[in-house]
């Protein structure tokens, strides 16, 4: 039993135009699935030896979702990012639909909005997809004036962040017990 993971493998090739004579670069990607990066690198490799391609590149295929200027600090946000990091999609919903956090309100926007993205623009299935990553960033204080008594006024400092989810796609497969192996090898 094992996870297969999705990847995407971008690819150019040199050819040469058969109007002009003139060399053209062509691109694309192609989708894969293997059991880790490792995998998927040497699955790119014999591609790339039988179609002449002149440079590639392996990664996962994700769907990237960014929240900027949320208003809360750090501090709170981090203990509710690291509940649901590594969690299914669905699992990562159940989890934050039970914590009664503004801030966990607020990531939960932001993963919704990485799933619509998978969905829509890689095509994955709703099922399969888990958060690849997971992490937030410090952003800009809003400064207010707060009034103190004798006329004197202090600045207020009111956290922002910016929460990025990644999200990818993985199957889990199982392996056939070795007694059907042995039958079908004939054994």
């Amino acid at each position: 039993m094992y996870w297969l993971y999705r990847f995407v493998i971008e690819w150019e090739k040199e050819e040469k135009d058969p109007k002009t004579g003139e060399r053209v670069l062509k691109e694309g990607k192609e989708y894969i699935e293997a059991k880790d990066l490792k995998e998927a690198r040497r699955k790119a490799h014999e591609l790339y030896k039988q179609n002449k391609w002149t440079r590639f590149k392996v990664d996962y295929l994700t769907a990237k979702a960014v929240g900027k200027y949320l208003r809360t600090s750090v501090k709170k946000m981090k203990p509710i990012i690291d509940l649901i990091r590594g969690k299914s999609y669905r699992e990562a919903r159940n989890i934050l639909a039970f914590i009664p956090r503004k801030a966990a309100r607020l990531a939960e926007k932001v993963l919704d909005s990485a799933a619509a993205n998978a969905e829509n623009n890689h095509d994955m299935n709703f099922d399969r997809l888990y958060i690849r990553e997971i992490y937030v960033d410090r952003g800009p204080y809003f400064k207010r004036i707060d009034t103190k008594a004798f006329g004197r006024a202090t600045l207020k400092k009111k956290p922002t962040v910016h929460l990025t989810v990644k999200l990818s796609e993985r199957r889990f497969v199982r392996s056939k017990p070795k007694d059907k192996i042995e039958e079908k090898a004939g054994v």
